[in-house]
């Protein structure tokens, strides 16, 4: 095989301007409900309404949303859970999310941004272009779930440094069940994991047919 050796590859990406990431209301479904924000006036939540700093998305036993941004990243949220855009250690709007999410991102040729998967809000901070779907553990105070769906899939928080530490690193088609202990003094005790395993088939089941579906989340 002849090459060309003037020929040249080059992969680079741009630089990233944060101010420009946008978060916006892809789909609702359920009884009236407002975008929360103790600074402005509440607004009724609909596709296509953007979330600025402060707001507050809850779910009820009845609706379900998802959340897109403009970097390919989705978040959606079941019965009884929530979606907030706050401010990372790192002084980036991000969502901050509990109860019932599936996290994925299909947009992969949009440059990665380091903290764009957001923060579940008692187990920390989550990888930019995985999937996982996360929980709380039923029944069970301080304990939350995390089931991966992509392969190297680490969840991780920062210690009163700002420095980054690994909690648990999970592969695809397991799932860690994470205690925390928010009186602990220091942040590196906060976390324990409590077990590692494979995903089952019944929690497969239910995960994929009501979180990865697409067809859930359209608008009729």
């Amino acid at each position: 095989m002849v090459t060309n050796p003037e020929l040249k590859t080059l992969v680079s990406f741009p630089k990233i301007d944060i101010s420009k990431r946008k978060y916006f209301i892809s789909f609702y479904q359920g009884h009236d409900s407002y975008i929360l924000n103790k600074k402005d006036n509440d607004r009724q939540v609909k596709p296509g309404s953007q979330l600025v700093l402060g707001d507050i998305v809850q779910t009820d036993q009845t609706s379900r949303v998802e959340i897109r941004d403009n970097f390919g990243a989705i978040f959606r949220l079941g019965h009884n859970s929530s979606i907030s855009i706050e401010q990372s250690a790192e002084k980036r709007n991000i969502p901050v999310y509990d109860g019932n999410v599936f996290k994925l991102r299909k947009d992969f040729f949009n440059p990665v941004i380091f903290d764009c998967g957001g923060k579940y809000r008692t187990s920390c901070y989550n990888m930019c272009p995985t999937s996982e779907f996360i929980a709380h553990v039923a029944g069970v105070q301080n304990e939350d779930i995390y089931y991966s769906f992509s392969p190297n899939n680490i969840v991780w928080e920062y210690d009163e440094q700002g420095n980054k530490f690994e909690i648990v690193a999970l592969k695809e088609g397991e799932s860690a069940v994470i205690k925390y202990d928010v009186s602990a003094e220091k942040m590196r005790d906060r976390y324990q994991v409590i077990e590692t395993r494979k995903i089952s088939d019944k929690e497969y089941d239910f995960i994929t047919n009501d979180y990865l579906n697409d067809r859930k989340w359209r608008s009729s």
